[in-house]
Formats: structure tokens, C-alpha cells, sequence
């Protein structure tokens, strides 16, 4: 049975970092049971604050 790896993982959340989508399932097709091989990857939100002129 074929599993999923840290490399599948690392991939996905390029992607989402790369494309700025917040989240996305991993899937295992070879799992057991679908629901078993559900992987849902969320990407960390950067912080964005908020710019002030340099001149107040």
C-alpha cells in the first residue's frame, strides 16, 4: 500500500504558498478507506501591516 509521504506534503504547501490559496486536500487513492487517506494542508496567513508614510 502506497503512503503518503512528507515530500507530498511539502509540495502541496508550495503550491498554496506559490498560487496564494489557503488551503487543499491531499488525497490518497491507495488508502483503505477514503476517508483515511484525507489530508487537508492549510498555509500559514502572512502578516500584513499596514504602512505608514515616512513622513508623519
Amino acid at each position: 500500500m502506497e503512503q503518503l509521504l512528507p515530500v507530498h506534503q511539502a509540495q502541496v504547501l508550495t503550491y498554496l504558498k506559490l498560487t496564494q490559496i489557503p488551503a487543499a486536500l491531499l488525497v490518497n487513492f491507495h488508502a483503505v478507506t477514503l476517508k483515511s487517506g484525507l489530508r487537508r494542508l492549510t498555509r500559514k496567513q502572512d502578516k500584513i501591516f499596514p504602512s505608514f508614510p515616512s513622513s508623519c
